[in-house]
């Protein structure tokens, strides 16, 4: 069987960007001088959102001559559409506390010095405010002020999770750097309860604690 050029040259443009994303690839194959490695931050931060990209890719003869200005960046996923133009490689988007653990698409576009602008890549990001919660034998109270907390904690498959939520409330779960809801109780009374049937990442996990009161206050223990 003959095995077309065109074809060969697509593998090995595949093979060298193996570890690129999808986009990537796809502004590789269009050669659109689009930043490369787009990547927003998960959760990492409580007030911001963090963007780093690379410089595109100016090697091929349809980009001789040009030279990047900079970037335009914008965000269309939080309170108002938002955009701003750097020289580097990366940007902190402010993130308000109404707007935490809401998903932002960050968008980056290559502005070359004669006007002009190349392709555009993007990532979705988002800002957590969050605490440690661990778990104790025969359990722990924990009481805040405001009617909500966002935690990082350690959860087994198999095992039960039970929070006692002073004047009722509900639990949210979510994965590891992620806003893609897992479960969230709606158990009659006090006690909200989960058996954990997720791996998480490294065991990890969100858990989104929400009173009915106006202070959250509640008691966490697991079984098993």
């Amino acid at each position: 069987m003959r095995v077309r050029p065109a074809f060969l040259a697509l593998a090995a443009l595949m093979a060298a960007l193996g570890l690129a994303g999808c986009q990537d690839l796809f502004n590789a194959l269009f050669d659109d001088a689009a930043p490369t490695a787009v990547s927003a931050s998960d959760g990492d931060y409580a007030s911001e959102i963090t963007i780093g990209w690379g410089a595109p890719n100016l090697s091929s003869d349809k980009w001789k001559g040009y030279e990047v200005e900079g970037y335009q960046v914008s965000w269309d996923e939080g309170p108002l559409p938002n955009t701003t133009f750097v020289t580097g490689t990366s940007y902190s988007i402010p993130v308000g506390s109404d707007y935490r653990a809401m998903k932002y698409r960050a968008t980056v576009q290559t502005v070359f010095k004669s006007g002009s602008t190349g392709g555009s890549a993007s990532d979705d990001g988002f800002a957590l405010d969050t605490e440690q919660l661990i778990w104790y034998d025969g359990g722990a109270v924990h009481a805040y002020g405001g009617a909500d907390r966002w935690y990082v904690t350690m959860l087994q498959r198999g095992f039960s999770y039970d929070f006692d939520i002073s004047g009722g409330g509900h639990v949210e779960f979510y994965p590891y750097k992620g806003l893609d809801l897992l479960r969230s109780t709606s158990d009659p009374g006090t006690r909200q309860s989960w058996t954990c049937d997720e791996d998480g990442s490294g065991s990890k996990f969100y858990v989104h604690v929400v009173s009915n009161a106006t202070s959250l206050s509640f008691a966490a223990s697991y079984r098993f």
